[in-house]
C-alpha cells in the first residue's frame, strides 16, 4: 500500500506506509541474532569455515538493505536528525574502520567494524520510519517475540538436546551461557517495562510464559551478572512503575509471612539448609580465589592494559587486543578480548577510538533518554531506555557489550537506541509545530 505523503518544501510523491517498511529493519536484526550461533564441534578462532561465510553474507544482506532502504527515503527529516545526532559514533566507526591499517588480523578488524556500521545502519532505518507510540509497540512486541523464541529454543535443546552445547559454559556450543544468560535478562526488562507502564495487550499476553522462560534460561545460564542485574532492576522497576499503597502493602505481605516462618522455624534451618544450595549454584564449583579473580578476568586485564600500553593512543586495530593478533593468557593463547567494554576500546582503538565512543554514546543513547524524560509522553520509553542502560553499564564492567562479537544483546542495544532518536524527532517536531502556532 503506498501513501502520499506532503511536503511544504516540495510537490508530493508517492512513499510506501513507514510502517510497513519498519519489518525490513526488524527482519534483518532478527537475522544477525539468529546468525550468532554456533556448533560444538566447531573449533574455536575458526574464522574461515561455513559457519563464519554464512554470518558474513548473512550481515552483508543486510547491510545492503539498509543502505537501499536509507537511499530511498533519504529525504526524511528524521534521517536528517538521526545522522546528526550519530556523528560521534560514526566517527568512531570510521575510526575503526581506518584502524584495519595497522591491524595484525586485517580480515577480522575490518568484518567486525563493518558489523558495527551494519548495527548503526539499523538504528538509523528504524529511527527514520518511527512515527509514533503504536510504532514502539510493534518493535517491541518483534523484539520481545524474538527473544523469547531465541531462550525457549536454548532451553528445549538444553534439556531435550544436551549435546547441542546451548547454555553450557565450557567449550563451543549452540550459544554460550553468557550470552544466553544476557538474551534472557534483556527480555525480562523490556517485558517488564511494556507490561506496567504501556500495558499492552501483547505485553499482558507474554508475561507469565515470558517470564517464565526467561527464568529458566537464567537458571541454566547460572550467570552471576545477569542474575544480580536482573533482580535490582527488576525491583527497581516495580518500585517505580507499580503504586505506591500496592508496594508497601506487598512488603507489608511480605514481613507477615516472615513472622509466621519463624514460628514455625525458629532455628532458621530451612533457610540455612536452602542457602548452601543457593551458595553452590552461584559459586558454580569455582573457589573463593577464583570468585576473588573474576574468573581469571583479572589476569586477562593485566595482559590486555600491557598490551594497551604499548600502543596507547591508536591501539592495535579494531577488535585486537595485541600486535600480534594473540595473547598469552590462561595457559592458551589467542585473540581474546577484553571482558571489559572500556579496555576493550582502548586496546583496540586507543584513546582516541575510546574518546569518540564514550563522546558518542553520550551524544546518542545519553542526549537522547534526557530528552525523553523531560516529556510526559515519552517518559515510559526513558524509563526503557534508562533501565537498559543501566544494564548494559553493569554488563559491560564484565564484558565486551556492543564492542563485541554481534550478540542478541548488541542487536537489541542498537533497536532501542533507533527508537528512542525517533522518538525524540517526533518530539521536537510537535514542538516546534506549537511554536509557530
Amino acid at each position: 500500500m503506498a501513501v502520499v505523503v506532503y511536503h511544504a518544501d516540495r510537490a508530493p510523491h508517492l512513499r510506501t506506509s513507514s510502517r510497513e517498511l519498519l519489518i525490513v529493519p526488524l527482519l534483518c536484526g532478527l537475522i544477525m541474532m539468529l546468525l550468532t550461533f554456533s556448533l560444538v564441534e566447531r573449533e574455536s578462532g575458526n574464522d574461515v569455515d561455513w559457519i563464519a561465510k554464512c554470518k558474513v553474507a548473512g550481515r552483508a544482506v543486510c547491510g545492503l538493505l539498509f543502505l537501499g532502504l536509507l537511499t530511498w527515503q533519504r529525504c526524511r527529516p528524521s534521517l536528517h536528525f538521526a545522522t546528526a545526532r550519530s556523528c560521534w559514533l560514526i566517527l568512531f566507526i570510521g575510526w575503526a574502520v581506518v584502524s584495519t591499517m595497522w591491524s595484525p588480523l586485517r580480515t577480522i578488524s575490518l568484518g567486525q567494524s563493518g558489523s558495527l556500521a551494519i548495527l548503526l545502519l539499523m538504528s538509523l532505518a528504524i529511527a527514520m520510519l518511527w512515527k509514533d507510540e503504536r510504532d514502539t509497540s510493534f518493535i517491541l512486541s518483534f523484539v520481545s517475540l524474538s527473544l523469547l523464541f531465541i531462550c525457549a529454543m536454548l532451553l528445549v535443546l538444553r534439556i531435550a538436546v544436551p549435546a547441542s552445547g546451548s547454555l553450557q559454559r565450557v567449550g563451543e556450543g549452540l550459544l554460550h551461557a553468557t550470552n544466553g544468560a544476557a538474551t534472557a535478562s534483556l527480555g525480562i526488562l523490556i517485558l517488564l517495562v511494556a507490561r506496567l507502564k504501556w500495558r499492552w495487550l501483547w505485553a499482558r499476553l507474554l508475561f507469565v510464559p515470558g517470564l517464565c522462560v526467561y527464568a529458566a534460561v537464567l537458571v541454566f545460564a547460572a550467570n552471576r551478572t545477569s542474575l544480580a542485574l536482573t533482580f535490582l532492576l527488576s525491583a527497581g522497576l516495580v518500585f517505580v512503575a507499580t503504586n505506591r499503597k500496592i508496594w508497601s502493602s506487598g512488603l507489608m505481605l511480605l514481613c507477615g509471612v516472615f513472622v509466621l516462618y519463624l514460628t514455625v522455624d525458629p532455628g532458621l534451618r530451612l533457610v540455612g539448609s536452602g542457602g548452601e544450595g543457593v551458595e553452590e549454584f552461584l559459586m558454580r564449583g569455582q573457589s573463593l580465589d577464583q570468585l576473588r579473580e573474576l574468573s581469571g578476568r583479572n589476569e586477562l586485564w593485566t595482559t590486555v592494559w600491557s598490551s594497551f600500553l604499548e600502543s596507547p593512543w591508536i591501539g592495535h586495530g579494531y577488535f585486537m587486543t595485541s600486535s600480534t593478533g594473540e595473547i598469552e593468557v590462561w595457559y592458551r593463547e589467542g585473540n581474546f578480548p577484553a571482558h571489559n567494554i572500556w579496555l576493550q576500546a582502548l586496546a583496540t582503538t586507543g584513546v582516541i577510538g575510546a574518546l569518540l565512543f564514550v563522546i558518542g554514546l553520550l551524544t546518542t543513547y545519553g542526549k537522547t533518554n534526557w530528552t525523553l524524560w523531560r516529556a510526559s509522553a515519552t517518559r515510559p520509553m526513558a524509563l526503557l531506555m534508562t533501565t537498559v542502560g543501566c544494564w548494559y553499564l553493569g554488563w559491560s564492567l564484565t564484558s565486551d557489550s556492543i564492542l563485541g562479537p554481534v550478540q542478541p544483546e548488541t542487536v537489541v542495544f542498537f533497536t532501542l537506541l533507533g527508537i528512542g532518536l525517533g522518538s525524540e524527532f517526533q518530539l521536537r517536531r510537535l514542538a516546534g509545530a506549537k511554536g509557530r502556532s
